[in-house]
């Protein structure tokens, strides 16, 4: 059997710093994520699906308070729940469906393609299930 490449310190440090991604690129007001590191790049609904469903393994790692990702969790599903829905320019989604590219700040999109809305309804689903976040449930349900 052929030993791993990585040792168990490089793993854990390739860990750290791929969660960091989503720590730095987050508008910590609306909870969306760019979708790449360039200046003035969009956020993307898979960015934002893959932060979701990164801050219940950032706590269990210890990345992430429990408090902070709760927080950044609320935020962003109430900024989507929030959103302005419809055909106008700027909505953020149409239909139950999200538009891929959002403007950062407005979360406006930012290019007329959609986003299948499963992606990030079964993240948000992933995390009415996960244990930890399970108080976050009911907050939610008190913002609306």
């Amino acid at each position: 059997m052929q030993e791993p490449s990585l040792t168990d310190e490089d793993l854990a440090r390739l860990e750290r710093d791929t969660f960091k991604y989503f720590a730095d690129e987050v508008n910590l007001e609306n909870g969306l994520v760019r979708d790449s590191t360039r200046r003035g790049s969009f956020a993307s609904i898979a960015a934002v699906g893959f932060a979701l469903t990164a801050y219940p393994i950032a706590v269990e790692r210890k990345y992430l308070s429990r408090t902070e990702a709760v927080k950044r969790t609320l935020t962003t599903l109430r900024f989507f729940h929030d959103a302005r829905h419809g055909e106008q320019r700027d909505a953020t989604g149409y239909k139950g469906f999200y538009y891929h590219f959002l403007d950062m700040k407005t979360g406006r999109r930012a290019e007329p393609a959609f986003a299948a809305a499963g992606l990030i309804d079964l993240v948000i689903l992933s995390h009415l299930k996960h244990r930890p976040l399970r108080p976050a449930r009911s907050q939610l349900a008190l913002a609306t």
